[in-house]
Order: structure tokens, then C-alpha cells, then sequence
């Protein structure tokens, strides 16, 4: 058969030659219902996969669907189903918190309730109660008693906390905290940023976070150089596997790397291994245009045209000068500098560098980790 077409529930139809050998790869991917196995085809019934969100509502929050373009190339990607949740406060000083959990679900879902518990400070006074938000999430097993889980969040790890639970009282300083469950016995504790969990017999501290600025970038070897702030935690071996946020007022995209290796590189000074590469884009320069302070490149970047301003306030070179300038913003059609003295460094016919970090961006490494 060579015109057999087979649509699963909810999907795109699937052409499909049985002329040629079944690709077991092609059918395990296109959907769970089918499998190959002998040289056959085995279709089984169908079991709905999906996701369930559910969300803590509040008065005057609005819940919008809507459709609009999707990933791909702009004005070219198909329009996807968007879910909009908007709030509108009158008091602001109360802060506004949108909290979710999503399900991932095979047949039928097992969240049995998501509710919002209240995170007070240890000592009165020390962070308005809105820079935190707690949730109590139960969830059925498969047997025994419902799972039940707590999840604490903070927008600062200097602050103690604590809130009420099932089991015992929980006790929270860090950036994200999850407390889990079964029949009032805590079985897990799992912390994001420095600092303590506790709950009952069990608890769990971790080293501060690492705060400090890049002062040389080894785009080569993916590594970053960086001087740490007085009174920051050193970092240390233990980091090793933690999240490295990088921070500029420029910049319209965030980086976040993963620690792979920490060295000391001289007074105050350290040297960290990221695990991807730092450059974004490479190309080949078309023209210059020092009026308006940019070049065009002869390389499309299409990337550009699908993530406006993913540029923005990151690091250039020409690769024949070596030195660092700070993109103002970039598009398909100009590459302009934050210092357009810079321009001389790049001739038309050189090659570019773009990177994703360098001196003078501030770092911070939130250490993380869990105990049963």
C-alpha cells in the first residue's frame, strides 16, 4: 500500500509507504499507540496524553484563550492556542503572584487539589509577606495515601520564613524550597539558593549564592572569569552542576549557563567552565556604516528574524582585532554599537564574533540540592 494515511486522535494525518522496511525510530516518535515489531505494525488503543494546568485564582484575574503566531519564522509559523492570565490590583502594595502547577497526565489525572498557604517571616517586619508564596499540592497514588507537597518561593534568600504544613512546621530561607509528603511523614526535601530547609527531623543547608562580575571572557575554551563582591560566599567544588545567571541592564535576552568546573585565577578572582558554547553567531561582514555607528553582515542571521533583539547588549569582535564592543542592537539589516568609535575594529570582508557574556556582566551561581 502506497497511499495509506493514518490520523491520530487530535493530529496531523501521516502518509505512510508500506512498500519500504518499517522504521521503528519513525513510529515510536510519531505516537505512543504505535510500535513496530517482526516487520508489523501494531496499533493499540489509543490513551489521551496531554497536560492539565491548574491555576490559584484571585479577584479580578482574568483567564483569556486566545491564538496567535507561534514558534518559527515570523509572519510564516502557524497560529498555536495561547492561554492569557491577566491581573488587575488595586493595591499594589499587596503584590501580585501568579502560581501554577502543571500535570502531565497519561488517562486520568491525579492532582487532587492545588491550594495557597500563607508564608510568614520569622521576624515581623524583616519582607513584606507578598515576596513569597507557598502551595500545598495533593496528588493520588497509585496506592497507600495521597502524596502531598509543599512549595515555598522567594524572591530573596536573606529572609527566614516558615508556614504551617500536615506534618510539621516548615522552616525556609532560599530562593525555591519543595517539601514532600506521604500520610504526614516528610519523605524529601529539595532547596534552590543558599541557605536552610526544615521540616520536622529533617534538614537541609546549602553555601550561599556566589555574586561577583566578569572580568574576562575565554569565548574559546567557554570559560569566564570573574571577581567575586566582597562578603560573597567563595564558591567552591560543590557548585559544580549549579545554574550560573548572568545579568546586564542592556540585555534584552537572559544566559544562563551550568557550572562545569571551578578554579581560583588569582586574588578575589576565579575562573568558571560553562557547559555550553559562549558564541552566538559568526559571520562575515558586508559593509560599514560609520554614520549610524553599524555594519551589515554578508552571513544571514536568521535567528534575528525569529528572536527580535536576541542581540541586544551582547559582545562583538572582529575576529582580526580581538577587541570587545557592546552590541546597542542588532537586526538582519545592521549590527549597531553602544560606542560607535568601536566601528574601526571591523572592516568590510573581516569575520564577527558574538558572544553571550562578557566584562562587566554581573554573575550569580545558586547552589541547589536535596536530602530523602
Amino acid at each position: 500500500y502506497r497511499d495509506f494515511v493514518l490520523t491520530p486522535k487530535g493530529g496531523e494525518p501521516i502518509r505512510v509507504d508500506f512498500s519500504k522496511p518499517l522504521d521503528r525510530d519513525f513510529w515510536g516518535r510519531a505516537d505512543p499507540t504505535y510500535q513496530t515489531a517482526d516487520g508489523c505494525l501494531h496499533v493499540r488503543d489509543y490513551e489521551a496524553v496531554g497536560l492539565r494546568l491548574h491555576m490559584l485564582g484571585a479577584p479580578g484575574r482574568e483567564v483569556i484563550r486566545a491564538k496567535a503566531e507561534g514558534y518559527g519564522v515570523r509572519g510564516q509559523s502557524p497560529f498555536e492556542g495561547h492561554l492569557i492570565v491577566r491581573d488587575r490590583v488595586d493595591d499594589k502594595a499587596t503584590g501580585t503572584a501568579f502560581v501554577a502547577v502543571l500535570e502531565a497526565t497519561r488517562g486520568k489525572p491525579r492532582v487532587i487539589s492545588v491550594e495557597s498557604l500563607t508564608m510568614v517571616p520569622t521576624r515581623a517586619g524583616d519582607a513584606p509577606e507578598c515576596d513569597a508564596v507557598a502551595l500545598r499540592v495533593t496528588t493520588a497514588a497509585a496506592s497507600g495515601e495521597p502524596r502531598v507537597d509543599y512549595l515555598l518561593a522567594a524572591l530573596d534568600e536573606t529572609t527566614d520564613r516558615e508556614v504551617e504544613s500536615d506534618a510539621e512546621p516548615i522552616r525556609f530561607r532560599g530562593r525555591f524550597g519543595l517539601v514532600s509528603t506521604r500520610g504526614r511523614r516528610v519523605t524529601s526535601l529539595t532547596l534552590v539558593g543558599g541557605g536552610y530547609l526544615q521540616c520536622g527531623a529533617k534538614r537541609l543547608d546549602l553555601p550561599g549564592a556566589a555574586h561577583g562580575e566578569v572580568v574576562a571572557t575565554d569565548v574559546a575554551q567557554d570559560a569566564l572569569v570573574v571577581r567575586l563582591d566582597a562578603g560573597s560566599a567563595p564558591p567552591s567544588k560543590s557548585l559544580v552542576g549549579c545554574e550560573v545567571l548572568v545579568a546586564n541592564p542592556a540585555f534584552v535576552c537572559p544566559a544562563v549557563y551550568t557550572l562545569t568546573s571551578v578554579e581560583p585565577a588569582g586574588a578575589d578572582r576565579w575562573r568558571f567552565g560553562l557547559n555550553m558554547p559562549l558564541t552566538v553567531a559568526r559571520g562575515v561582514i558586508r559593509a560599514v556604516d560609520a554614520a549610524n555607528g553599524s555594519f551589515a553582515t554578508r552571513t544571514p542571521v536568521m535567528k534575528l528574524r525569529v528572536n527580535p533583539g536576541l542581540f541586544d547588549g551582547k559582545c562583538v569582535r572582529a575576529i582580526a582585532a580581538g577587541a570587545e564592543h557592546r552590541l546597542k542592537a542588532a537586526t538582519e539589516a545592521a549590527f549597531v554599537l553602544r560606542d560607535p568609535t568601536g566601528l574601526r575594529d571591523f572592516a568590510a570582508g573581516g569575520e564577527y564574533l558574538v558572544y553571550d557574556v562578557g566584562a562587566g556582566d554581573r554573575i550569580e551561581v545558586l547552589p541547589h540540592g536535596s536530602v530523602r
